[in-house]
C-alpha cells in the first residue's frame, strides 16, 4: 500500500499540545454571546407622549351683581340704598341688645369679602355705658369724651342713590359708574370731632368717599343735605 494511503497517527505529545488550544477556542466562542440582530427598517419606536391641556375658561364670570367679587363700584350705590333699611335694622337690633339707649353715630359700608353683598359696619354710642359699640363685631370701645358732644347720625338724610347722582354729575370729577369705591363712611362733623377740609359744615351727615380713578385716588366729602362736594386742595 502506498505510503500516503496509510492511516496516519499523531504522536502523544502533539495531541497533548492541540487539546488545550481547542478548549480555549470553545471558551472564547461561548463568551462572545448571541449576535445582535440588525434593526428592521420601518419599525416604530415607542416614546413618551406629551399631552397639551387646552386652556380653560376663566372662573367667576361677571354678572353685574352689586359688590361682585368683593369690589364696590359707584354703580352699586343704588342697590346699597335699596338695602340700607334692612342693614340698619339688623345693626340696631344688635346694638339695643347691648344697651337700650344706644344710638347710631357712624356708618361704614363695604363689600363682603369675595362675594356679593354689603357689609354694614355701624357704630353706636351709649351714654349709660360711656362707650362705642360696633355692631358687626360686637366690639365695645370706651369713649373719652363728653357725652353731650356726641351727636346721632341723622338716618333720615341718608340716600346713597342720591350720592351716586351727585358724584356722576359733577363735571370736574368726570367719574364713571365702573370706578371702584375703596372707602365709604358717613358721620357728622362736630366741633369736638372735626374731619375733612375746613369748609365741610357741621350738623348734616357727611359722606366720606374714596374713589379710585385712572392714576389717581380721589378723596371726597359730600354734604348729604346740600349735595356739595368738598376736597382738600393740592
Amino acid at each position: 500500500m502506498p505510503a500516503y494511503l496509510r492511516k496516519r497517527s499523531f504522536p502523544g505529545p502533539v495531541i497533548r499540545t492541540i487539546a488545550p488550544l481547542l478548549l480555549f477556542a470553545a471558551i472564547l466562542a461561548a463568551c462572545a454571546g448571541p449576535s445582535v440582530a440588525e434593526p428592521v427598517l420601518g419599525t416604530a419606536t415607542v416614546s413618551p407622549t406629551i399631552t397639551v391641556i387646552a386652556p380653560t375658561a376663566a372662573v367667576g364670570q361677571t354678572t353685574g351683581a352689586p359688590c361682585e367679587s368683593g369690589t364696590l363700584h359707584i354703580k352699586d350705590l343704588r342697590a346699597m340704598q335699596d338695602r340700607l333699611a334692612a342693614g340698619l335694622d339688623a345693626a340696631q337690633a344688635t346694638a339695643l341688645g347691648w344697651q337700650t339707649d344706644a344710638f347710631l353715630v357712624e356708618l361704614d359700608v363695604s363689600c363682603e369679602l369675595f362675594e356679593s353683598g354689603f357689609r354694614w359696619q355701624a357704630t353706636f354710642y351709649s351714654v349709660t355705658a360711656q362707650s362705642y359699640f360696633r355692631a358687626d363685631t360686637t366690639e365695645v370701645i370706651p369713649a373719652n369724651a363728653d357725652p353731650a358732644s356726641i351727636v346721632p347720625l341723622p338716618q333720615a338724610g341718608l340716600d346713597f342713590a342720591r350720592l351716586m347722582g351727585v358724584l356722576l354729575t359733577d363735571p370736574t370729577l368726570a367719574l364713571r359708574t365702573d370706578y371702584v369705591v375703596t372707602g365709604l363712611n358717613v358721620t357728622v362733623k362736630t366741633e369736638t370731632r372735626p374731619f375733612g377740609p375746613a369748609k365741610v359744615p357741621t350738623g348734616p351727615a357727611i359722606y366720606h368717599v374714596t374713589v379710585q380713578t385712572p392714576g389717581q385716588l380721589r378723596e371726597l366729602y359730600v354734604d348729604a343735605r346740600a349735595g356739595t362736594i368738598y376736597q382738600f386742595q393740592s
